[in-house]
């Protein structure tokens, strides 16, 4: 009778140990397949974040002398293209304003000649219509304006 009684609790403290290293070994799997999944997302977000600013920069706009006249026309001409209530805006591409917009914070754009002309819904807080605007020289009194608002503008009808 001693022998059964040494032999079932033998056999209950292995089971015990099988069920602990199991439980541990299956949410140590799972925990790791997690992370996995997260890694995963991160990169492909960060891609796409890369393509994105890869394709402002492909299809960027060209001008000499960038005046508050060329960035009004071209607000003119797509304010069809996009919902009412967007606000156009006017922004010096630094870290902060372009990792706003969904782009990677750390980009070559020169905050020196270019702007990021854009139509932003806040209902879904994304920029709806964006452009790049690189420029050899800029208007006196539209440079002043982005200065003394930080680099932002809200244009207003």
């Amino acid at each position: 009778m001693m022998k059964e009684i040494i032999a079932c609790l033998g056999g209950v403290a292995v089971g015990v140990a099988v069920c602990y290293c199991g439980y541990h070994y299956f949410k140590k799997k799972k925990t790791e397949e997690v992370e996995t999944d997260v890694f995963e997302e991160k990169l492909k977000r960060q891609e796409e974040k890369k393509q994105k600013l890869n394709d402002l920069i492909t299809n960027q706009t060209y001008v000499e002398l960038l005046t508050a006249r060329e960035l009004t026309d071209w607000f003119r001409k797509n304010k069809e293209k996009v919902i009412s209530k967007a606000k156009m805006m006017v922004l010096v591409p630094t870290e902060e304003h372009m990792r706003g917009l969904g782009y990677p914070a750390e980009t070559d754009i020169d905050v020196d000649t270019n702007v990021v002309q854009l139509f932003y819904d806040e209902d879904t807080n994304e920029a709806v219509l964006v452009r790049l605007v690189n420029y050899t020289d800029i208007e006196s009194n539209l440079q002043a304006r982005l200065i003394e608002n930080d680099g932002m503008l809200v244009v207003t009808e």
